[in-house]
């Protein structure tokens, strides 16, 4: 195990509830951290970073910690950045450490002063003249995959570093800002149309103290099945079934209005080279120098899948929802187990699964779960 990754884990429920004994470890580390309201950590610290015999910048181990033969004797101490989701806990790591990468650097000419994060948009401003990193814990995830793939394998050159911290990332998060932007404007057009609550209390079905609905909702302009399972317990913490019904319609709006967010963690998750790796068999073809996979309905689709054709392809095929009463702890939540699709189907109908935890208290985590069916 990386002993400072081991640390940082034990550290991070402390530094998210600002312990003092966290805080001053962190300050005596030089880190700079900062969460979102999910609970990812974004996190920054100077350390060893290695060179190749070609001069390319690397990490002196493989991810299965076999050391590398082609490092040269130099090295020196720069900013690396690291990134943690809320799901990663120390326990986890300790028994499975492959689950965490790693950490990379930063470039060279940039100097980190500080961590910041607004509505989940993380910043990393600079003592430099170099503009502030910015994103969601995604977007940094997806624009900087190259660099992680690169520099834990055969290295990584200092051009594209630069290139995917100051040309990729910049534009990653313009383009999700915008398709954001869009999704408001589309949610906003449709509360006019839509009444409110989306599922309506005298819909359920009810057997003792066992409430159940089942059916068709419109999320994202698309019909998807919902199936929701709520058993009431005399010794429920919460105030029954009404609490419960509302949390429900809460949730729901907060997923009809995060589709962004929601397809990003899936492109964070490295789906499209899987969709890559899926469609591999199939033929291809050029045309006005372009290349395309042939589908077999002999449509075309642009060679290879990428973010952006995963995300257009992306639709919810439904999900199951279940209420989790903690009793004496707090808070409650809904788990919501998400299956999408993709049009065209480059997972041979084979769904993407999303956990989506949802708190009573605003709280949302999204965890990816690879493909089920």
């Amino acid at each position: 195990m990386d002993l400072w990754i081991e640390t940082l884990l034990k550290s991070k429920e402390g530094l998210h509830s600002l312990h003092p004994s966290a805080i001053e470890w962190a300050d005596k580390e030089g880190v700079l951290y900062a969460f979102n309201t999910a609970g990812d950590l974004l996190a920054v610290r100077n350390k060893q970073i290695f060179f190749t015999k070609d001069g390319d910048l690397s990490s002196e181990t493989y991810w299965d910690g076999r050391k590398k033969s082609f490092l040269s004797e130099q090295s020196e101490k720069r900013a690396a950045l690291t990134f943690i989701p809320d799901s990663l806990t120390f326990e986890k790591y300790k028994d499975r450490p492959y689950l965490f990468k790693g950490e990379f650097p930063l470039p060279g000419d940039f100097i980190p002063k500080a961590i910041d994060c607004q509505e989940d948009v993380f910043s990393i401003l600079s003592q430099s003249e170099a503009n502030a990193l910015s994103g969601t814990f995604s977007v940094f995830q997806i624009s900087l995959s190259m660099v992680e793939s690169l520099y834990f394998n055969q290295g990584v050159s200092e051009e594209t570093l630069c290139q995917c911290y100051y040309e990729f990332l910049p534009k990653d998060h313009q383009n999700f800002l915008a398709r954001q932007e869009t999704e408001r404007k589309r949610w906003q057009n449709q509360v006019s149309a839509t009444q409110s609550p989306l599922i309506r209390a005298e819909d359920f079905s009810t057997e003792d103290s066992e409430y159940n609905w089942e059916g068709e909702l419109l999320i994202w302009g698309e019909r998807a099945d919902l199936y929701f399972n709520y058993v009431e317990s005399e010794e429920s913490a919460a105030t029954g079934f009404p609490a419960v019904w509302g949390q429900l319609n809460q949730h729901l709006e907060w997923i009809e209005q995060h589709k962004v967010e929601l397809f990003y963690a899936i492109l964070a998750d490295g789906i499209a080279r899987l969709a890559c790796d899926w469609m591999d068999g199939c033929d291809l073809v050029e045309k006005d120098g372009n290349s395309y996979y042939v589908l077999d309905d002999e449509e075309l689709f642009p060679y290879p899948v990428t973010n952006e054709s995963l995300f257009e392809s992306l639709y919810l095929e439904g999900m199951d929802a279940c209420y989790y009463d903690k009793k004496d702890k707090s808070p409650d939540e809904i788990l919501f187990d998400m299956f999408f699709g993709t049009n065209p189907d480059f997972f041979a109908c084979h769904s993407i699964e999303v956990f989506l935890t949802a708190y009573s208290d605003g709280r949302y985590q999204i965890k990816v779960n690879g493909l089920a069916g």
